[in-house]
């Protein structure tokens, strides 16, 4: 790994670790616990109840757009307009498909549907955000790319202060201005990474081209079920818990949530080690030798970060959630200890799954991840009836195991078989 790979990587997680967590453990934790653990569970069952369209909303455009300029930075003036062009349609298509689907999943339109609204154009600016941020990891602005991961967050941290510790904007608090909040955020940042990333395109094809839309689509939708994929092998538990577990699964999600919010906080370290991997990878596909180097310097630096982080959650695990949380119980902290290994198998996979991306072996990711969600489905039938939210932990635990092996193994295989491109040398990354 060079310098300059390495020093992203770190000032990327630097910036995240100063403010990501503020906005987790000094916002969202009070909300929670103010408003209560069923109030808030059944905003978390709403809010992974979003992402489940995540597909539709991005279609792969993020992960195929920063291939795409890495490999070719000429590739943004052309793309620009027309994947803007792309994202507001599929937003439109998001919407209209979620809202009838909300519906009949039987949730009260009356009592939930303000809120899902909002939760679903939140989801709308975040992947227009992710977008324009591709662009700029693509070009290896990593350090610009870094400043927007945080700005959304920085201002929904003042918001959020604002109402909860010092209430000068004289705002009730409530699920639904805890929603608003976030969308005043997400909105600003996509307008100013809009203004951003226009500049850096500029010139740019001011022309829809619909042949060069169709020709994205398709070459994006491998990335596309992938991320579909992924979305609901993440996201299905806290929905299961609420459905499953009926006059007590409001209640269990938000003992679930509490956790979840933890290991939500930690797992930015993988993810923000692939925002810049990926890019990374993609520029030397043509050096197997590299590539393997690559890997394994990111594992080690990866495993120096996280398993100290996981040693001591376990061991504190009780401490914690008494701290976090006023409703805090010994069931709490179990479910957190469970999770810690989901958090150590989710982080490395990234290290993986990057690789595979960026070498475009999407359809082999696309079943590793199928089988995930199969296995994270029968187990959760099995575990949820039986334990409640600590089912779901044990399910997402050995779920995240089991598909972090199966990536694993194909990675090395795909490198020890010298199956790179034109490359054909032997090269272990082991």
């Amino acid at each position: 790994m060079n310098r300059k790979t390495l020093s992203n990587i770190i000032f990327l997680i630097g910036v995240n670790v100063v403010i990501k967590p503020f906005w987790l453990f000094g916002v969202d934790r009070v909300v929670q616990n103010k408003l209560g653990e069923e109030v808030f569970g059944a905003y978390f069952v709403l809010f992974n109840f979003s992402m489940l369209y995540q597909i539709i909303l991005d279609f792969g455009i993020q992960q195929f757009n920063s291939k795409e300029i890495a490999q070719n930075n000429q590739n943004l003036s052309v793309y620009f307009i027309n994947l803007l062009t792309s994202k507001a349609l599929l937003a439109l298509l998001y919407i209209g498909l979620a809202i009838p689907t909300f519906i009949l999943l039987g949730y009260s339109w009356q009592q939930f549907g303000d809120l899902i609204l909002l939760l679903l154009i939140n989801q709308v600016l975040i992947s227009m955000i992710y977008y324009l941020r591709s662009n700029l990891a693509g070009l290896h602005k990593f350090k610009l790319d870094a400043f927007f991961s945080i700005l959304d967050k920085s201002i929904m941290i003042f918001l959020g202060a604002s109402i909860l510790y010092f209430n000068f904007l004289r705002i009730e608090l409530t699920i639904f201005n805890f929603a608003l909040i976030q969308t005043i955020a997400f909105s600003i940042n996509a307008l100013v990474l809009l203004v951003v990333v226009g500049k850096i395109a500029f010139p740019f094809e001011k022309r829809i081209n619909t042949d060069l839309i169709k020709r994205i689509t398709r070459n994006s939708a491998p990335f596309a079920l992938s991320i579909f994929l992924m979305s609901i092998y993440l996201r299905m538990d806290a929905i299961m818990i609420e459905r499953l577990l009926g006059s007590e699964g409001a209640y269990e999600a938000g003992i679930y949530a509490q956790s979840f919010r933890i290991i939500d906080a930690l797992n930015m370290i993988g993810i923000l080690f692939a925002n810049v991997l990926l890019p990374t990878y993609a520029k030397q596909l043509d050096d197997n030798a590299a590539i393997s180097k690559l890997i394994k310097q990111s594992l080690a630096l990866l495993f120096v970060i996280i398993v100290p982080i996981a040693i001591l959650v376990i061991w504190k695990s009780g401490v914690i959630i008494h701290l976090l949380y006023t409703n805090s119980s010994q069931y709490s902290a179990q479910i957190l200890s469970i999770l810690m290994l989901s958090f150590l198998a989710y982080n490395t996979m990234h290290i993986f799954s990057s690789m595979l991306t960026a070498a475009g072996k999407l359809r082999q990711l696309n079943v590793i991840f199928l089988i995930g969600i199969l296995f994270n489905l029968v187990t959760n039938l099995i575990f949820i009836p039986k334990w409640g939210a600590k089912g779901a932990a044990y399910t997402t635990s050995i779920s995240e195991i089991f598909v972090l092996c199966l990536i694993a193994y194909y990675t090395v295989l795909f490198l020890t078989n010298g199956d790179f491109q034109k490359k054909n040398k032997k090269i272990s990354i082991f």
